[in-house]
């Protein structure tokens, strides 16, 4: 017997979870496939630590989801300033967010927390229904209905599957859509550290010819969460390091700018920077989202804030084809959707190349146009505005959410 459903989610991320926390009051019967319960995700927070920056249109979706005033002022940590800086050159860019608008630049925010909040609000939704299954077994495309096995032998079937899994996605796989791939050529390193000065609630960034260090302010005063860019034979060996060789080498990268940096615990992790996207967005019956459409890892998390307009504009389109009686499925309705994604999924992929290969560079010129850009960054204004939010990966809203409803 199979369970007859409108719209299949397959992943338990954050932004799975958020397209159907959105569409609660849609009348869609949903299901969720998932790994774990939000009691499992609270344990794995402690032992997987990620971290990222959620901007000002993010932060607007969560509100219209009613997710944001689920944190307490202690999970989640506002900030205003940002300071860049060369380690071996002139160029620098002090922005105090505060002198051109009345609200905070962005947040910093634990992922697993969310992804507990957005399960502990999915759990009590009366449309949505949680199966908590293996791998899929086997997915099959029919012309007006999507037809799923799982590994205990159940069937479902809907109008419509959302991929929203990770980079690996099985559904994405499954439909011979193919991922193309960019490699920086580089490794990310993150840990939790102690400095020996107040952070004061400040982004710090420090470029130098071969990676980039990045400084998050934790609630704590003194405590940073780091994302180191470098070369992965370096990442590696810096792994390896103990931790007191690790924190030298780690104060003097950083020009001792907060004092001595000294790891809180020994949960240094190294991970893969690279960037990907779906040749196709959507196909028949499938609608890629967040990490299974894309995966663009930077110091910052643009992915993050991406993945989140991803949601707003399915959101918009599923409550739009729902109202007008439309089958949510249909490949045609989705097509603008898809091209819309792709692009600025490109987009962001080539400002991350465009980056990169200006200021992780020790050739003589990129190095001059890198200072030069940074002084002018300093002292214009609406350049270094805009400079700012480039680098933060920052995105314009979609036009409901600045309304605050979809119609």
């Amino acid at each position: 017997m199979q369970e007859a459903f409108d719209l299949i989610i397959n992943g338990n991320g954050i932004f799975g979870l958020s397209l159907a926390c959105g569409l609660y009051a849609s009348g869609l019967r949903i299901a969720i496939i998932t790994s774990k319960k939000s009691e499992e995700v609270s344990q794995l927070s402690q032992k997987d630590l990620k971290i990222f920056i959620i901007n000002n249109a993010s932060k607007l979706l969560l509100q219209h989801l009613h997710i944001w005033e689920s944190f307490s002022a202690k999970q989640i940590n506002s900030f205003r300033k940002v300071i860049i800086s060369e380690q071996d050159g002139f160029g620098r860019v002090h922005f105090d967010y505060s002198k051109s608008i009345d609200q905070d630049f962005g947040y910093i925010i634990e992922y697993t927390l969310l992804q507990k909040v957005l399960l502990e609000r999915v759990e009590k939704l009366e449309n949505v229904q949680l199966i908590i299954s293996n791998p899929l077994h086997q997915v099959s495309w029919e012309k007006d209905k999507v037809f799923i096995k799982l590994n205990d032998n159940r069937k479902l079937q809907a109008k419509l599957i959302i991929a929203a899994d990770d980079m690996c996605s099985w559904i994405r796989t499954s439909a011979g859509i193919p991922m193309i791939f960019r490699n920086y050529q580089h490794h990310t390193m993150t840990a939790i550290v102690h400095t020996e000065l107040p952070h004061k609630g400040i982004i710090r960034q420090i470029f130098y010819d071969d990676g980039i260090l990045t400084f998050l302010p934790l609630k704590d005063s003194y405590l940073s969460f780091i994302i180191w860019s470098l070369p992965a034979i370096m990442a590696y060996k810096y792994l390896e390091k103990s931790i007191n060789i690790f924190n030298v080498l780690l104060s003097r990268r950083a020009d001792l700018i907060l004092g001595l940096c000294k790891l809180q615990e020994d949960k240094r992790q190294v991970f893969l920077f690279t960037g990907c996207y779906a040749r196709n967005f959507a196909t028949h019956r499938l609608i890629l989202l967040g990490d299974a459409a894309h995966t663009i890892y930077s110091p910052v998390g643009h992915n993050v804030n991406i993945g989140f307009m991803d949601v707003a504009m399915a959101l918009e389109k599923l409550h739009c084809l729902q109202n007008e009686g439309k089958d949510i499925g249909h490949y045609p309705y989705w097509q603008f959707h898809s091209y819309n994604r792709k692009c600025n999924a490109i987009l962001m992929l080539k400002e991350m190349q465009w980056f990169y290969e200006l200021f992780i560079h020790q050739h003589p010129t990129k190095r001059c146009l890198r200072h030069i850009g940074l002084w002018l960054g300093n002292n214009f204004p609406e350049i270094k505005l805009h400079f700012i939010r480039k680098i933060m990966g920052f995105q314009k809203p979609s036009p409901w959410l600045v309304k605050g409803k979809i119609f």
